[in-house]
């Protein structure tokens, strides 16, 4: 905290990004919200409300080892949280928003960044995949109307 500050590196407006240009940053996010950033992973609409794909979302993230809720919006489907590495503890910030997209239907933005060092070696585009394979499965076994 003294030497890099505080480990939250706080939240992002989607529809505005611009990445940093440093290879320690993923971005998967559908282009409708995230029109002028560079995209690492292209998501799909999911068809299940924003309201339960934003429980889905916490739930698979909270479930991962080191990571931790910071922040969770009132009035948006919006939360922040940190996950520490295993060996060094250096944290990286996960930015999760749900956006609607018609009647039972919902789009999903991730953003994960670290607070140190200038490269990850993959492990935020890592962390984003595996996030979002678990968020798939966890939707295919929702109850379809």
């Amino acid at each position: 905290m003294l030497a890099f500050g505080p480990a939250d590196l706080g939240g992002v407006d989607f529809a505005r990004l611009e990445r940093r240009g440093s290879p320690n940053e993923a971005l998967a996010c559908n282009p409708e919200i995230c029109p002028s950033a560079v995209i690492d992973v292209e998501t799909p609409v999911y068809p299940v409300a924003g309201g339960r794909l934003r429980e889905i979302v916490r739930d698979v993230i909270m479930a991962r080892p080191r990571a931790e809720p910071v922040y969770s919006a009132r009035w948006e489907e919006a939360d922040r949280f940190v996950e520490r590495s295993a060996l060094m503890r250096y944290p990286d910030t996960i930015n999760a928003q749900v956006f609607g997209a018609g009647q039972g239907r919902s789009m999903l933005a991730l953003h994960s960044r670290s607070q140190i060092g200038y490269s990850d070696l993959g492990v935020n585009r890592a962390r984003i995949d595996a996030i979002l394979a678990e968020v798939a499965e966890r939707v295919a076994r929702e109850p379809q109307p």
